[in-house]
């Protein structure tokens, strides 16, 4: 697959995720993806990758649903104004995804590297690293997306090791719960390249 361009990762009415990359140069007008408020915020970034960044993410958003401005809470998930529509913001490295939904929407991408099984123990409980136990790196990346992604929806404070709990069902899949809850939070994996992209719906 080629990321240079925006490409759909999932597009069905539920749910819309789009993927692109910042350091490919946006050849579109930037008048053409950023709202006034987005162009002022724009200049004011101080390094290249930054706004690189910032603007491939505005592209991904004005693909998918138009020039709607996106604005940050207090404890940093995105939303737009004056939509019903939720959105997930992710990036790593130089891949950027954009997820929409008409419900709670959390995405994560993360890449697969070894030194996540250095780390595991930062973010399993001890009930998880008895069921995970000598999984592969790929494994354990996608444990940590799912995190990731289940903590997108929620309001802090959470405990990203304790509060976001992760099992296998009968058939094998990886689901969540949050908290003492018995929801289950059923998650969706795609691998591209060398990289996790998990994302949910509620």
């Amino acid at each position: 697959m080629n990321y240079e361009e925006i490409y759909h990762l999932v597009n069905l009415p539920e749910c819309k995720i789009l993927i692109g990359n910042s350091h490919y140069h946006c050849e579109i007008p930037i008048e053409k993806i950023l709202t006034k408020n987005e162009f002022t915020h724009y200049q004011q970034l101080s390094t290249n990758h930054k706004k690189n960044q910032f603007k491939i993410i505005r592209k991904l958003r004005t693909a998918s649903l138009g020039l709607v401005e996106i604005q940050y809470k207090d404890y940093g998930a995105p939303y737009l104004i004056n939509e019903k529509t939720h959105i997930s913001i992710s990036h790593k490295n130089n891949y950027v995804v954009f997820g929409s939904s008409p419900t709670k929407i959390g995405i994560d991408i993360e890449e697969i590297s070894e030194r996540i099984n250095k780390i595991k123990t930062k973010f399993l409980n001890e009930k998880e690293l008895n069921e995970f136990s000598d999984e592969s790196d790929e494994i354990y990346t996608q444990l940590w997306a799912a995190k990731e992604a289940i903590y997108k929806t929620m309001i802090p404070p959470v405990s990203f090791k304790n509060d976001i709990k992760l099992s296998r069902n009968e058939n094998g899949e990886i689901i969540g719960k949050i908290f003492d809850s018995e929801k289950i939070m059923n998650l969706n994996f795609i691998n591209i390249k060398d990289y996790i992209l998990c994302y949910l719906l509620l």
